[in-house]
């Protein structure tokens, strides 16, 4: 017997939260192949990345286009909440870009490795943004230079 969706879900991880999402949406949708849920999963995420990877994963896991699951960055999040309050976020000229390198070439490593390409610094941007959606910043430094040194 199928239990309703839970309200809200919250997982120990993102592995844990993967399990979660794909044991709730399996058992939603059953053997029925062109079976949508009842009500919307929405699944929040810290980056773009990760969202990616979770849609991914989940057409991978059913072997077929889930309606019914949306996933959303924090940002995303915030941006559609503010919309249905009626409100218009603020938008301007993106300046992620211009900071992104501008800080990395601040950096001898990435200066030595990236001035001479063509496309400078544009390769780096991907890895900024999400390192930056997800919530890392100096404060995080000691914890991944730890990680990194255990690879």
């Amino acid at each position: 017997m199928k239990r309703g969706i839970p309200r809200l879900a919250v997982a120990r991880g993102a592995r844990h939260a993967e399990e979660v999402l794909l044991a709730t949406v399996g058992e939603h949708l059953g053997e029925d192949r062109s079976a949508t849920l009842a009500a919307p999963i929405h699944v929040v995420v810290p980056s773009r990345s990760l969202r990616l990877h979770v849609m991914r994963r989940l057409v991978e896991a059913e072997d077929r286009a889930v309606l019914g699951v949306r996933c959303h960055t924090h940002f995303g999040l915030a941006l559609r909440i503010l919309d249905a309050l009626g409100t218009v976020a603020p938008r301007g000229l993106d300046l992620f870009p211009i900071l992104a390198r501008r800080f990395a070439r601040r950096e001898e490593d990435l200066t030595r490795a990236l001035d001479h390409l063509r496309e400078g610094y544009s390769g780096i941007l991907p890895a900024v943004r999400d390192l930056l959606d997800a919530g890392f910043d100096p404060a995080h430094l000691s914890a991944v230079e730890e990680a990194l040194e255990e690879d």
